[in-house]
């Protein structure tokens, strides 16, 4: 990096692209202007994938708060901009922002000012005056389209959303922490459930309680550490750790524990249960630094991934999987190779290897305006020709194919919402073959989707109407016989109709289950209503399905559901489908026997499905890559890849050659065009829940992905990233291994999108926003247990939905595309194109960071320093203390001589020797007693010296004039006596008045200090000090 004389970058060079070899060439550059007349501007240049540079600019305002930014509309040949701002008011809130609007001409280093008439979506903020917001207005050239207020009162702030919305209340304690979230049931707010928050004395959550009263319980250790948790479904699991705070082993209900071990570096090597090795791990030995090997051990057989090598930029240019002879057809080694542009580091192609009956290819992205992907072939085959971007780079019109065997998508977005407002399918020979439409209620439910297949008079209209209650769940769905209805009014027998009809209604209890389903009859077919029971609240798993008991259709009767102490799902008995079902120590279902066959899966050390063992004798293995190979029954190798282009599924390549893939807005992909001649359409409708409505073209849908991009499996479930889904009962088989305490909505651990499918997605089985579309890959909380839950993956929508949010791709998940070895981060909205001052700003925090932390570490020394210092001197003090006046020696040694000492000094020579020999008397008699041991030698010496010093006092004394009386009993304490005569205060006459004698005594101090360091001189001297006396230099005391 370089930086300007104040220490602002400048210039910056990534890995594999260094300053020695490209040094007029840096991979970002960054100018700043600041002037008193104009904003402060920093430009940012970015080198392309053609090693050109595109500039953005971030303006200032005078407090350097972000005015505005500018950048480069895409497909406007530079001649366009995409401009946001940001407004404040005197009081410096934010109280207006325009989102990006397009704007003519290229983005400048001069402030652009728009307004709200050419602003397709801004909002308006509106504060109280305490500086709370109390509304917040959505802005369509400046009017209104929704609104959402805020409104406060002491411990608790409601915020009543647009409809469709649900209301809220959050009551919060003197420390502002959330006590307890209301969601009310009614316009009104009359109504609602509550869900309560304790925390403990130290501030960590320690219960929930829900509205029914069911409870999750948190224990921390000293450290904050969490180390127990109960949940009401999963039961009890702890958590240890060691000196570094990393979890080592977890325990969950069933009692399987299972232990992680580190590296010195903190990186896991090695997944354990007892002694059983279930996954390693291996680093450096590729690239410092980085995985070199990802294996998960089946019955002590390896399954392997490893990287053969890295680029400059530890990009992995090879890696190679291995199956074990375990795997038997299905084993084998399969290497990838990988090449990325110079200048960005994109990922341009992918060589597979030939698998089954596909040969070996080259996968090519081509990229274009904005470094966005335009191009994708396979080998020869042209999978997609062009891809056109709007201004915002959203792709709204893809071409797939060649000429003559063209297939377009084309797509409406809501300029205000930016919500998929229409999506259609053409084709040259098919012409139109898909026509769907999107509505959206205020709050953004999804209220309508009409699809038309075909065109002219053999066109078809489907539509489906959802209702959604105050929780924004959905209550009702069916398809009118109106092809234009609006779904403003409720369902009938006489408005529902239309093609493969149904008319569904569902209820619920507080906690979210599913409680009722109503299979109303339409086209000739009979109500079929289905009752859920669940456990009680108090109850073991209160959120599981205990049974389902229909009346009416072909599976009418009592289905039972059985689960283990950890919430997994064992059995289901008395329906159409008898199965029990066994789970692995991290919680993968692993085995599904029905009707004495068994359907059997391992997955990776991600959680990811590796291998599957159908009851029909065929095996599966899911490569890296979108690569899958099967082995049928009868021995033969097929396999599937699947292509993606712009982060979504678009082609998938089999047996019968390539059929281009087309999704809804949740990427279920429900139409499929044959490449080949002719443009053979197969189409296929689902329920809300995703069960299947109806399907029509090809008997067999090209490949095996269903719900979601999910995996179908022929025992009726769909393989939804962690978690196994059923679409009958519209619930997972198993809990949730990510719980969001802050989430009401999220705490039923079975149920799926908040019983909102056709609004809310969960491709992964967790429930992070950013999981749900698919961004990240949520894992992390399986075997960590109550460990931390924020640290996630790149998921398979990582690079669409981070650049949909304006965010840099992360080179590392290139690797992770290509390889499938994983990379861990913390929950986040993507790697973002950091400006200039972002970066320097960031640096400098870096440094005072540092210098904080270096500056706290030497506090903390110094403290620790000092306390233990001060401990020494308290242990030293009452070691002092108990030794002196806890012990007899301490008496004899330093108590009755420091008294004898201070009798000596302050007293007169007569009483000095009367306590000596009290002392040295006392000393014998309590020592011979004691100890029997009786000193005579000692009491002589004692008495000798009190008698030597006495005698040598008195002497001395006489010497200096002092009475025989005076010597013995005379004090050291001097006084002076003075007398004369002075007049009589107040009387007057001949002479001043009459005169009277006058006697004033005086401490003579001089004196007295003369006399006390003369008496101490002779307690020194002869041996009146105790240890501190001459006597002892020559050890005769």
């Amino acid at each position: 990096m370089e930086y300007d004389a104040l220490g602002r970058l400048t210039k910056a060079w990534e890995p594999a692209w260094s300053k020695a070899d490209h040094p007029k060439t840096p991979s970002a550059q960054f100018a700043y202007s600041v002037t008193r007349t104009k904003p402060t501007v920093t430009t940012n240049k970015t080198i392309n994938r053609n090693g050109e540079y595109e500039s953005s600019y971030t303006f200032y305002d005078g407090l350097l708060r972000e005015r505005e930014a500018q950048s480069t509309a895409l497909g406007t040949g530079g001649k366009g901009r995409v401009v946001s701002e940001t407004f404040y008011d005197t009081r410096g809130q934010a109280w207006k922002a325009y989102s990006p609007y397009y704007a003519e001409g290229a983005p400048t280093a001069t402030l652009v000012t728009g307004d709200d008439t050419k602003v397709p979506a801004a909002t308006e903020i509106r504060f109280d005056g305490a500086g709370r917001t109390t509304a917040a207005l959505s802005l369509r050239y400046g009017d209104e389209t929704r609104r959402t207020t805020s409104q406060y009162g002491g411990d608790r702030t409601t915020v009543i959303p647009p409809k469709g919305g649900t209301a809220t209340t959050t009551l919060t304690d003197a420390l502002g922490r959330t006590t307890e979230k209301r969601s009310y049931t009614d316009t009104d707010r009359n109504d609602y459930l509550a869900t309560k928050y304790t925390y403990n004395t130290r501030g960590y959550l320690a219960k929930i309680t829900n509205p029914r009263g069911t409870e999750w319980t948190w224990v921390h250790d000293h450290r904050g550490r969490q180390t127990e948790s109960v949940d009401p479904d999963k039961g009890r699991s702890s958590t240890t750790y060691d000196t570094s705070d990393r979890p080592v082993s977890v325990t969950d209900a069933r009692g399987t524990t299972l232990t992680t071990v580190y590296d010195t570096l903190g990186r896991a090597t090695q997944l354990k249960e007892g002694n059983t090795l279930r996954a390693a791990w291996s680093y450096d030995t590729v690239a410092k630094g980085q995985p070199a090997d990802d294996t998960r051990y089946v019955d002590g057989k390896p399954y392997s991934t490893k990287i053969n090598s890295y680029d400059d930029r530890y990009q992995v240019t090879q890696s190679t999987t291995t199956l074990p002879s375990s795997a038997g057809d299905l084993a084998g080694s399969y290497s990838w190779k990988f090449g990325y542009n110079a200048y960005t580091g994109a990922t341009e192609w992918v060589l597979h290897p030939a698998i089954g009956n596909l040969p070996s290819e080259r996968v090519t992205t081509v990229y274009g305006e904005g470094d966005l992907p335009v191009k994708t072939t396979a080998g020869q085959v042209t999978l997609v020709n062009n891809t056109a971007y709007d201004v915002f780079a959203r792709p709204v019109r893809t071409e797939y194919g060649v000429l003559g065997r063209k297939v377009y998508r084309t797509s409406e977005f809501d300029e205000h919402t930016g919500l998929l407002n229409r999506r259609t399918i053409d084709g040259d020979v098919a012409l139109r073959i898909d026509d769907t439409r999107y509505g959206y209620d205020p709050a953004g439910n999804v209220t309508r989707v009409s699809s038309t297949a075909g065109q002219g008079d053999s066109a078809s209209t489907d539509t489906q109407c959802f209702d959604i209650d105050s929780l924004r769940r959905l209550t009702q769905a069916w398809t009118t016989k109106d092809p234009k209805d609006a779904c403003n009014g409720a369902p009938s027998a006489g408005t529902v109709g239309g093609p493969d009809s149904y008319w569904h209604t569902y209820s619920y209890d507080d906690a979210g289950n599913r409680t009722k389903q109503v299979q109303h009859a339409t086209g000739g077919t009979e109500t079929v209503t289905s009752a859920y029971t669940t456990p009680g609240p108090g109850e073991a798993r209160p959120h599981s399905l205990s049974s389902v008991t229909t009346a009416g259709g072909s599976d009418a009767g009592t289905e039972s559901f059985d689960y283990d102490k950890a919430g997994n799902t064992t059995t289901r008995t008395g329906g159409s489908h008898d199965q029990a079902l066994d789970w692995d120590p991290e919680g993968h279902l692993q085995k599904i026997t029905e009707n004495g066959k068994t359907t059997e899966y391992l997955y990776d050390s991600s959680g990811n499905r590796m291998q599957t063992k159908q009851a029909d004798g065929s095996a599966t293995a899911y490569l890296p890559a979108g690569n899958e190979l099967t082995v049928t029954p009868a021995g033969a190798k097929e396999a599937t890849r699947y292509y993606m282009h712009d982060g979504e599924t678009v082609a998938v390549r089999n047996a019968s050659g390539f059929s281009f893939l087309f999704g809804d807005h949740q990427a279920t992909a429900l139409t499929a065009v044959a490449f080949g001649v002719g443009q053979t359409v197969t189409r296929r409708k689902q329920l809300p829940f995703g069960g299947s409505r109806s399907s029509t073209g090809s008997a067999d849908w090209p490949g095996d992905r269903g719900f979601l991009g999910g995996t179908s499996d022929p025992t009726g479930y769909t393989h939804l990233g962690a978690r196994e889904y059923d679409p009958a009962t519209g619930r997972f088989l198993s809990v949730d291994p990510l719980f969001l305490a802050g989430d009401p909505t999220q705490h039923n651990g079975y149920q799926y999108g908040n019983n909102n499918p056709t609004t809310f997605a969960d491709p992964t089985g967790e429930a992070y926003e950013e999981c749900v579309s698919g961004q990240y890959h949520c894992s992390n909380g399986r075997t960590g247990g109550t460990g931390n839950v924020t640290k996630v993956e790149f998921g398979k929508n990582y690079e669409k939905q981070t650049r949909a949010v304006g965010g840099k791709v992360s080179k590392n998940y290139y690797t992770q595309q290509a390889t499938g070895v994983k990379f861990t981060y913390v929950k986040g909205r993507g790697t973002t194109k950091y400006t200039a001052s972002q970066l320097s700003a960031g640096e400098k925090r870096r440094r005072q960071a540092d210098a904080e932390h270096k500056r706290h570490l030497a506090e903390l020394k110094k403290q620790r320093e000092d306390a233990e210092q001060q401990a020494k001197n308290n242990e030293k003090e009452a070691g002092f203390w108990k030794s002196t006046f806890g012990t007899w020696d301490g008496w004899k040694n330093r108590v009755l001589p420091a008294a004898g000492f201070a009798a000596c000094v302050f007293a007169t020579v007569g009483g000095c020797m009367i306590v000596g020999a009290g002392i040295a008397g006392t000393s014998f008699a309590i020592t011979g007693i004691k100890d029997d041991s009786w000193e005579w030698a000692t009491l002589g010496k004692n008495l000798a010296w009190v008698g030597a010093g006495g005698g040598s006092a008195y002497k001395l004394a006489r010497k200096m004039g002092a009475s025989k009386h005076d010597a013995v009993w005379g004090w050291p304490f001097v006084k002076n006596t003075r007398s004369y005569k002075t007049k009589v205060p107040g009387e007057v006459g001949v002479g001043g008045g009459r005169r009277v004698r006058v006697t004033e005594v005086h401490r003579d101090w001089g004196a007295t200090g003369g006399n006390l360091s003369i008496n101490a001189g002779f307690n020194f001297g002869f041996c009146s000090a105790g240890s501190y006396s001459a006597g002892n230099l020559v050890n005769v005391c």
